[in-house]
């Protein structure tokens, strides 16, 4: 069975007042950042796909050298999730897909950039094996590069790790 959801009609999004502030938020009836989600699950697979646009803002303080930051971001992607099992035996996926902007910044310099620690894909899998007495298995987590600063002037490099786990029930 497929399924979408969404939290609000579009009719529903364009009434209601928006919060006080100087910048207008998409976000749906509910205040939340907008999204829509599709969903599958039949059999042994499930899937689940998200589209999304958020718009924050933050302000901090940087010790040294001691500056204030206020930026407005603007951010769209996907997340895609996923599942498959048969027996005792399961794969489970997931990947977020994130384009993200500094729109508003106190240093005009930094608007248009990719906001400091944000990667462009995250993700993950899962395999395993799991029995009455024990599970199995073997998982990795990885993401792309991301810049340190706003300034984008130094990346951190992406990476993936890979761990094995094992969990053991004694029986009675």
């Amino acid at each position: 069975a497929i399924r979408q959801t969404a939290a609000c009609s579009p009719r529903d999004q364009r009434g209601g007042r928006q919060p006080a502030g100087r910048r207008r938020q998409r976000r749906d009836c509910l205040g939340r950042p907008a999204r829509r989600r599709a969903e599958y699950q039949g059999g042994n697979v499930d899937l689940y796909a998200t589209a999304f646009y958020a718009e924050t803002a933050e302000t901090n303080v940087e010790i040294a050298p001691l500056r204030l930051t206020d930026n407005t971001y603007e951010a769209f992607g996907l997340e895609l999730e996923g599942s498959y099992s048969v027996g005792p035996f399961s794969l489970s996926a997931g990947a977020t897909w994130t384009d993200a902007e500094i729109k508003e910044s106190l240093n005009a310099a930094v608007i248009g950039n990719t906001p400091r620690r944000q990667a462009d894909l995250v993700f993950q899998g899962t395999a395993q094996y799991e029995n009455d007495v024990f599970t199995v298995g073997l998982n990795a987590i990885g993401t792309t590069d991301s810049y340190t600063q706003d300034n984008n002037q130094l990346k951190l490099p992406g990476y993936t790790q890979v761990n094995a786990f094992v969990a053991v029930r004694p029986m009675d």
